[in-house]
């Protein structure tokens, strides 16, 4: 009788241990998906800055249509990874921005160094995205085709 106490006893604490090591697995999951969703939201938010640096130099709807698409995309990746709440508000500023892109003042004169600094920047980022862009619409893995 004792030793099947004692059985029942091991495969209880055994039962609780295998049931804490999946609860951390789950745990562990949950925090690498949202930092894998953090991650994509820093993107998201560098090709955001890229897309306002460029639109002060170049009045190109092109360009635009495949950064604001690529930027839907990254939005739209990290929504499918969690469910945040502010999708709609990130989505809703490709609408503000395009609507602004009409009226937008571009400089045509650039005067000092800085500026120039500043535009070879901007659009050393556009083409790196651009040229990402380019490659996924290429790749077979889902991509932008949806967004567009």
């Amino acid at each position: 009788m004792t030793y099947l106490i004692i059985t029942i006893i091991i495969l209880a604490v055994l039962g609780g241990f295998i049931f804490l090591h999946r609860l951390s697995l789950k745990e562990k999951e949950n925090k690498q998906l949202k930092l894998k969703a953090k991650r994509i939201l820093t993107r998201s938010e560098e090709i955001w800055e890229t897309i306002e640096n460029t639109a002060t130099y170049i009045n190109s709807s092109d360009i635009f249509d495949a950064l604001l698409a690529y930027y839907s995309f990254q939005i739209r990746q990290r929504d499918m990874l969690i469910s945040p709440d502010d999708t709609q508000e990130y989505l809703a500023k490709i609408e503000t921005f395009k609507g602004k892109l009409k009226d937008n003042q571009i400089k045509h004169d650039l005067t000092s160094d800085s500026e120039i600094n500043q535009a070879k920047r901007a659009f050393g980022q556009a083409s790196k995205l651009l040229r990402v862009v380019h490659n996924k619409k290429n790749d077979n893995r889902p991509s932008l085709h949806c967004y567009a």
